[in-house]
C-alpha cells in the first residue's frame, strides 16, 4: 500500500512493515510520499513518488545482510573466528567481542573490560586454538588469552617476558603452526615465534632480531602455507621465510624497493595451493612460482586495494576492497562487484576481517559492522540503472 508516509506491506497473517525514508542509509525510500506501485513480470517492484523519482525493489536487494551498532557493540568490526558449533566472534576497534549465533539468531556480547586492571581496546586479530582459548591482538595491551568455556582470562598461556614485549605494541596477526609453535605479526616490533611448550620466543624483523633480517619490523598478515613455511607481510612489503631441520632459514623479499616497499593487507592459500596478496595500492596480486603478477579485476577503473580473501565451496574468490566486494573466477579470469548500490552497508572494509562459515555463508567486517551473504544464493542485478533507494522488507 502506497501512502503519503511510505509504504505499507501486510503480511498473510496481517503482519505489517513500514518501509520508508531514511536519510542516514541509501536503503530506503527517496521520498514517502507514494504515488503508485506496480509489480513487473520479473517480480521486482516500482514505486513511484511525488517528487522523489521511481524507487525499484528487486530480489538482488535480499543478496546481503548487514549487522551494524544495532546488533554488534562498537560498529568497526576487525577479526572475525568461529567455533565449533559455528557461532561467529566479532571484535571491534572498542575492545569487545560480539558472539552471533547463526542457528537461533541470537547476539551476545563477551565481555573481558570489567576490571580497573585489564581494559584492552582496538582488537586487531583473533585466533580461537584449542577450541576454548581466543587469542586476541590489540593496540594498548599487545595480547591476551580469553576461555570462551570459562569466561576467564588465561594467564597461564604467554610468558611474562612475551608480554612485556609485546605489551606496548600493536599485534596485528596471530596464527598457529604446528607442535604448540605461535607466530605474531606486530607493528614495529617484527614478527614473534613463540614456543608454548618451551616457553621460550624468537624474533625476526628489519632492524632487530635474528639473521637473515626481514624487510620490515611492522608485520600485518601471517600465512603458514602447505609445506609450514611463513608469509609475513605489511608495511614495508612481503618476505617469504623457509626453515630447515636445524631452525635456520632464508629468506625471500616482494614488493620491496629502496624506500618503502608496499603495504600488504592480507595473503591467502587457495585449495590449488595458489598463493595470493592483497596489497594497498597496487591491488590483487598472485605468485607465479617465482615471482607476482599483478591480475586486474576491472579494466576501465582498476581496483587498488584488497583488505581480505577468502573462498568458496566452488572455488572462486572473493574479495574485500575499496570498492566493495568482488568475485573473482581464477579460471576464466573474470570479475564481479558488488558495492553500496547492491545494499553493502560499506565499501571500507577492514584487513584480515572475514571468514566462510561451515556452510557456504560469507562474513566481511569493516567501518559499518559486518557484511555477510550466501554465495551460492546471490541475485544478480538485471536492470541497467541500480536505484540508489532499492526498497526492501
Amino acid at each position: 500500500m502506497g501512502t503519503t508516509n511510505g509504504i505499507k506491506i501486510i503480511g498473510p497473517e496481517g503482519k505489517v512493515w513500514d518501509v520508508k525514508n531514511n536519510r542516514n542509509q541509501t536503503a530506503g525510500l527517496s521520498q514517502n510520499f507514494i504515488k503508485s506501485i506496480f509489480k513487473d513480470k520479473n517480480g521486482s517492484i516500482w514505486a513511484g513518488t511525488y517528487s522523489g523519482g521511481v524507487n525499484i525493489w528487486d530480489k538482488s536487494n535480499e543478496n546481503f545482510v548487514n549487522f551494524t551498532n544495532s546488533e554488534i557493540n562498537n560498529n568497526v568490526v576487525t577479526a572475525i573466528v568461529s567455533d565449533e558449533n559455528s557461532n561467529l566472534y566479532f571484535g571491534t576497534e572498542g575492545g569487545d567481542v560480539t558472539i552471533l549465533n547463526p542457528k537461533k539468531n541470537t547476539i551476545d556480547i563477551l565481555n573481558v573490560t570489567n576490571t580497573n586492571e585489564f581494559r584492552p581496546n582496538n582488537i586487531q586479530t583473533m585466533l580461537l586454538s584449542d577450541k576454548s582459548m581466543l587469542w586476541v591482538g590489540v593496540l594498548n595491551y599487545g595480547v591476551y588469552v580469553y576461555d570462551i568455556r570459562t569466561k576467564k582470562i588465561q594467564n597461564n598461556i604467554i610468558t611474562d617476558e612475551l608480554l612485556e614485549y609485546v605489551q606496548n605494541t600493536g599485534v596485528y596477526a596471530i596464527k598457529e603452526g604446528n607442535d604448540g609453535i605461535y607466530w605474531l605479526g606486530t607493528f614495529g616490533k617484527g614478527l614473534v615465534r613463540y614456543d608454548l611448550k618451551n616457553r621460550s620466543f624468537r624474533v625476526f624483523g628489519k632492524t632487530l632480531g635474528e639473521e637473515p633480517k626481514l624487510s620490515t619490523n611492522i608485520i600485518k598478515t601471517i600465512l603458514i602455507d602447505k609445506s609450514g613455511s611463513i608469509w609475513a607481510g605489511g608495511l614495508g612489503g612481503l618476505n617469504f621465510i623457509r626453515f630447515n631441520d636445524e631452525g635456520s632459514y632464508d629468506v625471500s623479499y616482494y614488493f620491496v624497493d629502496e624506500f618503502s616497499g608496499d603495504d600488504i593487507k592480507t595473503i591467502f592459500e587457495d585449495s590449488n595451493h595458489q598463493i595470493w596478496v592483497g596489497t594497498k595500492t597496487i591491488g590483487l596480486q598472485k605468485f607465479n612460482g617465482s615471482t607476482f603478477e599483478r591480475v586486474i579485476l576491472d579494466q576501465q577503473n582498476p581496483i587498488s586495494t584488497i583488505y581480505t580473501i577468502i573462498e568458496d565451496v566452488q572455488g572462486y574468490l572473493w574479495l574485500s576492497c575499496d570498492r566493495g566486494i568482488v568475485k573473482y573466477d581464477t579460471k576464466n579470469k573474470t570479475a564481479v562487484i558488488y558495492d553500496q548500490r547492491d545494499i553493502l552497508s560499506t565499501n571500507d572494509f577492514s584487513p584480515n576481517s572475514g571468514l566462510r562459515s561451515a556452510g557456504s555463508r560469507m562474513y566481511f567486517g569493516g567501518a559499518e559492522g559486518v557484511t555477510s551473504f550466501d554465495p551460492e544464493k546471490l541475485v544478480r542485478n538485471t536492470y541497467s540503472l541500480r536505484s540508489s533507494y532499492p526498497i526492501y522488507k
